[in-house]
């Protein structure tokens, strides 16, 4: 009886044993479905150019800066550096406008962003960022401001104030006060007796307000008299550059001339062919201008080979093609009285492309020179193989 009971014990303390030496299970932490991968190093620019590495931005001036037509006409790049292997996005106000990879021991990148991606004019924002293979986008880096500008700048409008003898001349935006003050840029003009006001002092008066100091011996006339004011060159704060400009108004101060210039509308163009002929039809509507002494003229693209324009006989009810020649105006050397009309071109190209040519009318003076320009039309034409 004593062995039964020592075996219970020793089993029963076996059992104890066995049962509290069993493996346990830990318990397991939840899986995060969205982990926070570490962030990639942010990335440097360097510098940013026009396609020909020309920087049009400084990176190091807190003035504003601007982009012009000229410059990011073919599109822009940035340059800079980040860890290899990274993908580079650049952002303009936010949202990414071009992309790159980082490759090669001095780790830089270069990313193209194409003139459309920079959107409208306006004031604009740009940075990059880098993404490394497995890890997070990294913060920004350094935030570039600029103002992107392309529309060169034209006249507003002119007022004369005939006690103070002098021109006011209103741009549509700001202007660069070097080509602003320059004097010699402007024409002040009495259309109705036919002389010139000479300028004596330009001199910017606000952001895009010109004040014109005239010569006091050459008087504005009699009240009523038509005054048109040329600029030849402006730019404005961006840099885009605008020739030729002009508006009238009335020499008792400042009404809206209500004259309306010569007009050039284009009413047809053919398929152009290389080296066969194609034709241009356009209209000319003489309006206020009407009985002035004109030139038009021609300007010679690469590739033409003629050019030639349709002549009505009236009488005999035909007509034929009559050569002109690329280094002489259309009309006879002492010009002809403008009226409304059709013109008909011939041309012909050697080569395929696109081409351009820029029809102008120019009132004449008595000895047959150029007076000044009524109007001009461009024309292009698209020539493509047979």
């Amino acid at each position: 009886m004593k062995k039964l009971l020592i075996m219970l014990m020793v089993v029963t303390m076996a059992s104890f044993l066995f049962v509290g030496c069993l493996p346990v299970t830990p318990p397991i932490d939840p899986v995060d479905p969205d982990p926070v991968l570490p962030v990639s190093i942010t990335p440097v620019i360097e510098k940013i150019t026009n396609v020909d590495d020309e920087s049009i931005i400084n990176l190091y001036s807190s003035a504003t800066q601007y982009m012009n037509k000229a410059e990011v006409k073919n599109g822009i790049l940035v340059k800079g550096f980040a860890l290899k292997y990274s993908e580079v996005k650049v952002y303009v106000r936010g949202v990414v406008v071009g992309t790159s990879t980082t490759y090669g021991v001095l780790e830089r990148f270069t990313v193209f962003v194409a003139k459309a991606s920079l959107g409208d004019d306006g004031a604009k924002t740009l940075y990059a960022t880098a993404t490394e293979m497995g890890l997070a986008e990294s913060a920004p880096s350094t935030v570039y401001a600029f103002t992107l500008d392309v529309v060169a700048p034209d006249i507003e409008k002119v007022a004369v104030d005939l006690e103070e003898e002098t021109v006011t001349v209103t741009f549509d935006e700001a202007v660069n006060e070097d080509t602003a003050e320059e004097n010699e840029s402007y024409i002040v003009y009495n259309i109705t007796e036919h002389w010139e006001i000479y300028t004596l002092e330009a001199e910017l008066i606000s952001s895009k307000v010109v004040e014109l100091e005239v010569d006091p011996r050459y008087w504005f006339g009699e009240e009523g008299n038509t005054i048109r004011v040329t600029c030849e060159v402006i730019e404005d704060l961006a840099g885009n550059e605008a020739t030729d400009l002009f508006e009238y108004c009335y020499a008792e101060g400042g009404d809206p001339w209500p004259y309306k210039h010569a007009e050039i509308t284009v009413v047809g163009i053919s398929t152009f062919y290389v080296d066969t002929p194609g034709i241009v039809i356009f209209e000319i509507e003489a309006n206020d201008d009407e009985g002035k002494n004109v030139l038009t003229y021609f300007t010679v693209p690469v590739g033409l080979t003629s050019l030639s324009y349709w002549s009505e006989d009236w009488d005999q009810g035909a007509g034929d093609w009559v050569p002109l020649p690329f280094d002489e105006p259309f009309g006879p050397s002492g010009g002809y009285p403008l009226i409304d009309a059709e013109v008909t071109l011939q041309a012909k190209f050697g080569a395929t492309g696109t081409f351009k040519t820029t029809v102008e009318i120019w009132k004449i003076d008595e000895d047959g020179e150029k007076d000044y320009r009524l109007c001009s039309k461009v024309i292009t034409a698209v020539v493509i193989a047979p």
